[in-house]
């Protein structure tokens, strides 16, 4: 028996030499360059492109298998502006085969050296990576298909271990010829250590976005039934992001995240504006650039209807995550201390609070959309005060429209995803207060203490207009798409201004009436000098795109706004000749009057 043991041991291990000889001696007498062809040619016939391989091939089976490849190019369908789509410097790869049998994967080494990928869509809106290994749709391939689905969830390995997993020096380029964009992403390094399904994977990241230096490190862990990614450090040019995040119950999911940037100049990285063709407000024309206009055209939309929105994902959705941001900056406008929190569960979002800083002045908000059924419905509340209107507008809209320090108070709710469902069930209340500022392009004071100026008889200003204010309030209700509003009104040295009507959101109509009041005099602010001029109350009803702003005659009439012959003497003067003119001038007010405010339509 102890013989027969025995040669079974010497025979045993004279096969282990010779299988461990020919580990080692056969890759050195085999040719693997005669299979080149073999190999470009089943990469053709798989992709349906291009595909060459350099001439530097390298095989090895112990210990570990692994191959090794050098210029590896992927070529692109003709009508491309590049040859290649994809290529790679060096490919190496080597991992453990036995472990393979029992679903466990042990890779020593996987670097991509130099890829380079190439992405580019045409005018016609055909893409370079459409069309890859497309196969004919048959019967079996179909009951294939369908097998694979049915399959378990649980993942195919129970086992991952990497030592080494890098890509060096990548690059991956975006062109879209349609919309002339370009976007590239060079210098990629990738490096991922130790990786495993057990232990958190150390992972960093450095890469050049449009030549803007990022860099990239946290660390990954994760399994069939979570992941995590904790040690966050995202560095973008002068920016700063730390974070967390993980994911289970990946069925719905269910998500956290926590993001702490410390700044951001988004207009480094958002797209120019386009820019605004010239078109005139006083005849609805636009300018061709050659001195001419051309009327504006309506033209009927043939956009398809908008599919519905499946709220599904949504409603399963469990999130909750926090964002804080130290100084923040879009579109020229500066915001800081953003602090946000968002909450999501049985299909009802919140984002609560959702709080800034913004020009010396705070914004507190709460948001929550609830996707229950099928329309959703939004609830909003907006709280702000001391926010400095004036500097605001200057750096958002580069324009000066209205100074003073801003506070609101905005409750609103609505239901529906498009702007007409919006608009039909917009329905709330609040007010928009301004103090202590001025509107921009308007002096109403000087029109009211000016009425030569008015007929064209004065001199004309030479400053910009600015109408001072010491309070502009905006109260207003809201109930199904018609706002309403009764005590609007501008409350400044000289003047008193009340606005009231309606505006139909749905309609797009405007139905309002504002009227001026005089005050007499300054007192109390140095100045005692009898005041005097023509109230003019104004109508402005229309629609949107084409409001028309006219003179309250019959609202002046009633009132007696519209002097008699003394009145006029006060306004004209007494000059020689000007008395045969106030009998003329007192039939013809009506017509003249639309020239106290520049714009006013019939």
């Amino acid at each position: 028996m102890k013989s027969i043991l025995k040669w079974l041991f010497i025979i045993g291990g004279v096969f282990l030499v010779l299988i461990i000889a020919a580990v080692i001696i056969i890759p050195q007498f085999i040719d693997v360059k005669k299979y080149k062809p073999i190999i470009e040619q089943k990469v053709v016939e798989a992709t349906g492109r291009s595909f060459t391989l350099g001439d530097d091939i390298d095989l090895s089976i112990f210990p570990w298998v692994g191959v090794k490849l050098t210029d590896l190019h992927l070529g692109n369908p003709t009508g491309y502006k590049e040859k290649d789509m994809v290529s790679v410097k060096n490919f190496e790869v080597r991992l453990k085969v036995m472990p393979l049998l029992s679903k466990r994967i042990e890779i020593k080494t996987f670097v991509l050296d130099s890829p380079e990928i190439y992405l580019e869509k045409l005018k016609n809106g055909a893409a370079n990576w459409e069309g890859i290994g497309k196969q004919k749709k048959g019967k079996a391939h179909k009951e294939k298909k369908t097998e694979k689905t049915s399959t378990s969830q649980e993942l195919p390995i129970k086992s991952l271990l990497v030592n080494n997993f890098s890509i060096t020096n990548g690059q991956l380029i975006y062109i879209d010829q349609g919309t002339d964009l370009k976007k590239e992403i060079s210098d990629v390094n990738l490096s991922l250590e130790d990786i495993s399904l057990e232990n958190p994977i150390a992972m960093s990241l450095s890469a050049r976005i449009d030549g803007k230096l990022v860099s990239l490190k946290a660390q990954l862990k994760g399994n069939k039934d979570s992941m995590s990614l904790s040690d966050g450090l995202l560095e973008l040019d002068d920016s700063k992001l730390i974070f967390s995040a993980s994911a289970k119950e990946f069925s719905k999911p269910n998500l956290t995240f926590d993001l702490q940037l410390d700044e951001i100049d988004l207009d480094r990285y958002l797209p120019e504006p386009p820019a605004k063709e010239e078109t005139s407000a006083a005849d609805g024309t636009a300018s061709s650039g050659t001195g001419s206009a051309a009327p504006l055209k309506k033209v009927k939309s043939t956009e398809p209807a908008k599919k519905k929105t499946d709220y599904g994902p949504l409603r399963k959705l469990v999130l909750e995550g926090k964002v804080k941001v130290g100084k923040l900056k879009a579109h020229g406008a500066i915001v800081e201390n953003v602090d946000v929190r968002i909450l999501a569960k049985n299909g009802i979002i919140t984002i609560d609070p959702l709080g800034l800083n913004l020009y010396q002045g705070s914004v507190a908000s709460k948001i929550e959309l609830n996707v229950q059924k099928s329309n959703p419905r939004t609830k909003v509340t907006l709280d702000a005060k001391g926010i400095q209107a004036g500097p605001l507008m200057k750096d958002a809209l580069q324009k000066e429209l209205i100074e003073g320090t801003l506070k609101t108070n905005i409750g609103l709710s609505m239901t529906g995803e498009t702007p007409d469902m919006i608009k039909r069930t917009l329905t709330g209340q609040g007010e928009v207060l301004f103090t202590d500022g001025a509107v921009i392009g308007i002096d109403l004071a000087n029109a009211v203490r000016n009425v030569k100026s008015g007929f064209g008889i004065g001199e004309q200003p030479a400053e910009k207009p600015r109408t001072d204010f010491a309070e502009l309030k905006i109260p207003f209700t809201a109930k199904n798409g018609l706002v309403n509003t009764t005590e609007a009104g501008l409350i400044s040295p000289l003047i008193r201004v009340l606005v009231t009507g309606k505006i139909n959101l749905v309609k797009e109509l405007l139905d309002l009436r504002v009227e001026p009041k005089f005050v007499a005099t300054l007192k109390g602010q140095g100045d005692t000098e009898q005041r005097s001029g023509l109230m003019v109350p104004v109508l402005i009803t229309g629609s949107f795109s084409e409001p028309k702003i006219r003179p309250d005659l019959k609202g002046m009439l009633d009132s007696g706004i519209i002097p008699d012959a003394e009145g006029l003497k006060q306004i004209l003067g007494t000059e020689e000749g000007q008395e045969e003119k106030i009998e003329s001038i007192k039939e013809d007010v009506k017509k003249q009057i639309k020239s106290l405010f520049p714009g006013l339509t019939n």
